[in-house]
């Protein structure tokens, strides 16, 4: 029979091939992308990955490819590099993360102030912002890497190695998706949509309208009534803005600061005095400040969006097109937000917010462009 100290030795033996296999099993099958990214350079990575670890290490691996840096949430995700390049001269990084927010922003800012050569920085915002301020508690994929955020790497290290293997057997075991790897320079690879909406979208049917809008309904519970305030996040939200500007003015580096176009029905969540303190703050912040989720012909579309929050890369196209200077179809797509101009801009987002919640009480929708319309965008990324 064996004495204790044996069943002890069998035991300790047993449990370091156990926490041996399971690392090996989270390091070769690798199911979030965290070790690939390690080198900087894969390009794999898609939006189910650990796409904040990949952007980080690909900044400090790559930081001499760039000139200027893009953060945002995933809505800017379809801002290409190739045409921002046309806004300033600048090669861009596109630092989108997945279900972006203000701590986001500013850790990522903060961290490409310290460890690149950044002449300009250009932030996105967007009203959904006034939901969370940190989305980290949605899993580990919206955690802020330890290269970023200052904390233990080995610890980090440890975590992915240690991770719960069901996830990475079931990468093995399980129906491999189809993947859309993010493209080199950061952008979101969005073939998969425009494949849907090359099969689906015409003007004989409404496939593609309906499929645009089936989750819309999250979105259109405060049309009777007014839309909760935000106090507490906008608190934070202005705080954060501040900071993002002191560190850029620190460091002598430009900061451009502009507000995602959004589809109307996603505005109508959050369009109320929250963001209107919101924009008006950021305003006074920035002095200079783009709004592009203004309501017109093109955010009235469903065909500019691949789905209810986001938009096509042709949409980006203008987005920057309008930034520049360019003359476009329409006159009201965006609007450069001064501290002269804003208190009046806010009164006409009032009023066109009034009469479309009139609207849709009377008819349950909205007054959709169509895919005839001029403001469908043609497609031709897809």
């Amino acid at each position: 029979m064996m004495n204790s100290k044996k069943w002890s030795a069998v035991f300790v033996s047993l449990t370091a091939l156990v926490l041996a296999g399971i690392m090996a099993l989270n390091y070769f099958v690798d199911p979030y992308k965290y070790f690939s990214s390690q080198s900087g350079e894969y390009y794999e990575a898609d939006e189910t990955d650990y796409l904040r670890e990949q952007k980080a290490e690909h900044i400090r691996k790559c930081k001499d490819n760039y000139d200027a840096y893009l953060v945002c949430g995933s809505k800017g995700g379809a801002v290409r590099t190739d045409k921002l390049r046309e806004l300033d001269g600048y090669e861009y990084y596109n630092c989108w993360v997945l279900s972006g927010n203000l701590v986001d922003y500013l850790a990522y800012v903060q961290y490409i102030l310290d460890h690149t050569e950044a002449k300009k920085i250009l932030l996105q915002l967007s009203t959904s912002e006034l939901h969370d301020f940190s989305r980290e508690d949605q899993g580990d994929i919206y955690e802020i890497p330890a290269i970023v955020s200052g904390e233990s790497k080995v610890a980090e290290y440890m975590k992915f190695l240690m991770m719960n293997p069901s996830v990475a057997w079931e990468k093995i075991t399980g129906e491999q998706p189809v993947k859309y790897p993010c493209l080199p320079t950061g952008e979101r690879n969005l073939t998969k949509y425009y494949q849907y909406y090359h099969s689906n979208a015409s003007a004989e049917n409404n496939n593609y309208v309906n499929y645009v809008l089936w989750d819309t309904a999250k979105y259109l519970k405060y049309m009777d009534r007014d839309v909760p305030e935000k106090p507490v996040t906008l608190e934070q939200i202005v705080m954060t803005l501040k900071e993002i500007k002191r560190l850029c003015d620190k460091k002598g580096v430009e900061l451009q600061v502009f507000y995602a176009p959004l589809f109307v029905v996603q505005m109508m969540r959050y369009e109320g005095e929250s963001f209107y303190d919101m924009l008006e703050e950021s305003v006074m912040i920035f002095d200079e400040v783009w709004c592009f989720n203004n309501f017109n012909g093109y955010t009235l579309c469903p065909y500019n969006f691949y789905n209810s929050t986001h938009f096509f890369y042709e949409m980006g196209d203008l987005v920057i097109d309008t930034m520049k200077g360019r003359e476009t179809a329409s006159s009201d797509f965006g609007v450069c937000l001064t501290r002269e101009n804003v208190g009046a801009e806010i009164t006409k987002r009032r009023q066109k917010l009034a009469e479309l919640k009139s609207y849709y009480l009377k008819n349950h929708t909205f007054p959709y462009e169509g895919f005839s319309s001029p403001y469908n965008l043609k497609k031709i990324y897809g």
